[in-house]
């Protein structure tokens, strides 16, 4: 497995669209069964380290970076239909925690999230779909409590946050 290192901009402007680009302030909950369909669970080594979303048809995957620091681990997602597919790492942002992987292209036409072009404003809605707490298609409402990201030690480096209250 290699990694590519990239530019804080292209990655961080993935990200600003990682919350699902809705109109806001959003006044219903998203679709559900659109969710699952554009949402992944990642496997490093054979378990779940994550979630992530489908950003295009080709089959390129946004997720986090922190469970990818191992060198040689076999990355693979599982798309919202149940299939599992290999996965290359394409990009690492370690600052901002994020990652993009591709699975190549499907034999099928792949549902995909259209990314937003900035952070939602502060006290506007948000949704976090995902395998939170090795919980499976868990659906969260949150609000973003924050106008800017700030800056927070994990581990051995800083991350970019995104502020979020639910």
């Amino acid at each position: 497995m290699r990694m590519y290192h990239t530019s804080q901009g292209i990655l961080q402007a993935l990200a600003l669209g990682a919350l699902f680009a809705c109109p806001a302030p959003l006044t219903a909950l998203p679709d559900y069964a659109r969710l699952s369909r554009v949402c992944v669970e990642v496997l490093c080594d054979g378990r779940l380290s994550g979630s992530g979303t489908v950003v295009d048809a080709a089959g390129t995957i946004l997720t986090a970076s922190h469970f990818l620091e191992k060198p040689g681990q076999f990355v693979e997602v599982i798309l919202g239909d149940g299939s599992r597919h290999a996965a290359r790492v394409l990009a690492v942002d370690h600052g901002h925690d994020l990652a993009l992987l591709d699975i190549g292209k499907p034999e099928r036409k792949l549902e995909y999230a259209r990314l937003g072009k900035a952070l939602p404003a502060p006290g506007s809605d948000v949704f976090l779909y995902g395998a939170a707490m090795f919980r499976h298609g868990v659906l969260n409402k949150a609000s973003v409590a924050r106008a800017e990201p700030y800056y927070e030690y994990m581990g051995n480096k800083y991350n970019a946050i995104i502020h979020l209250a639910g």
